[in-house]
């Protein structure tokens, strides 16, 4: 009886082991003793006489006359680069400022500023913008190459936004651009803003015409999406031939607390910008009225979403003072519209010509009035 145990055992034992291989098996295809027996040699293994592997090959250079549109196209932009940065001056002025230090006491100090300008002809005229030279005590220039020089004021057009200032002590050849007929530019059109943004010169960005749009100040306008910031003030706006098609003179910020590019640009279309050069050339000047006051930096809320600036000081015998603006009014509005930032007071007492009036929303005593300033010339001393 024992015998037939030890057999039925070693028999339970060999059909375990059998299933277990049957398992393991499936596991491992292609490796049983008559797969090993029948595989047949791989092709691709190497043999004792085969050669060595190639090593693998670097990358292949990029085929530049695969895209001979776009390699043309990139010359010619950097060749117009070239061209056009030695016309283009980076502006710096010193300023005169008033600094408020209380109700009582104010103090008067030098404040550095900085702008763009574009050479128009070989004698070193410079056309910027008015703002970038208005109240300026000292001018430099410094052109493309790094040679610095003084610069005399030769004649400005607020209204246009427009200045003209010249070189001095310079030989008279120096390189210029030539306007564009800015009637013909359309909206999509490539073009590229030069200048001095953050003091940073020599800068050269693209974008294209977004717009024609009209301001009260200037009249007709380009919007461009060219990055323009602080500095490009008074540079080129060019087109693919290297000619100006607009003097780029603000940006616009849906944020007021960023001063910094957000994609809207403008300039002064090249037409407005010739016939102001031509015009401050031969008369020097154009005749603007003398407001005749200062203001508090500090803008004041008078009531929700409505701002206002208080006059400091009248000059006697100005416009201002004949009208019977006093200090202490709180200007609110201009011509009807409110105002919306202290700048516009200056901006449009600089463009109103003598003889024509200003009419002013102001709070005296907080109670509204209206008065109309004729603006005159600047009071004899």
């Amino acid at each position: 009886m024992s015998h037939v145990r030890r057999i039925f055992l070693a028999l339970l034992l060999f059909i375990l082991a059998g299933w277990l291989y049957k398992q393991w098996r499936t596991r491992q295809p292609n490796e049983g003793l008559f797969d090993l027996l029948d595989k047949k040699p791989d092709s691709t293994a190497p043999s004792s006489t085969s050669t060595p592997a190639t090593p693998p090959s670097l990358p292949t250079p990029p085929n530049r006359t695969a895209t001979p549109a776009l390699s043309r196209l990139d010359e010619e932009i950097s060749a117009l680069a070239q061209r056009t940065l030695p016309c283009v001056v980076s502006i710096d002025t010193q300023n005169l400022q008033k600094e408020r230090l209380n109700s009582l006491f104010s103090r008067l100090e030098v404040v550095p500023s900085l702008g763009s300008g574009v050479i128009i002809t070989k004698e070193g005229h410079i056309l910027t913008n008015h703002h970038v030279i208005a109240n300026a005590l000292e001018i430099r220039v410094t052109t493309n190459d790094q040679k610095s020089y003084k610069a005399e004021f030769i004649g400005t057009n607020p209204k246009a936004d427009i200045a003209v200032i010249k070189i001095v002590d310079a030989d008279h050849n120096f390189p210029v651009l030539k306007f564009a007929n800015s009637d013909q530019v359309r909206v999509g059109q490539t073009v590229f803003a030069v200048g001095n943004p953050f003091g940073l010169s020599g800068s050269f960005t693209q974008g294209i015409i977004s717009a024609r749009r009209n301001s009260a100040q200037t009249g007709n306008i380009f919007q461009t999406d060219t990055v323009i910031n602080p500095g490009n003030s008074g540079g080129p706006l060019v087109d693919i031939h290297g000619e100006i098609v607009g003097i780029n003179f603000s940006i616009r910020s849906g944020n007021s607390q960023v001063n910094t590019w957000q994609g809207v640009g403008f300039a002064i279309p090249a037409n407005e910008a010739r016939v102001a050069f031509d015009t401050i050339i031969k008369e020097k000047t154009v005749p603007t009225g003398f407001l005749g006051i200062t203001m508090d930096e500090v803008v004041i809320e008078v009531s929700p979403g409505r701002i206002g600036v208080t006059i400091n000081e009248v000059v006697p015998q100005s416009s201002a003072a004949n009208a019977g603006l006093r200090p202490d009014d709180v200007i609110i509005g201009l011509n009807g519209d409110p105002l919306e930032h202290p700048d516009e007071v200056y901006i449009v007492a600089s463009a109103t010509p003598i003889g024509r009036s200003i009419v002013f929303d102001i709070l005296r005593n907080q109670q509204r009035r209206t008065i109309t300033a004729t603006m005159q010339p600047r009071p004899q001393d």
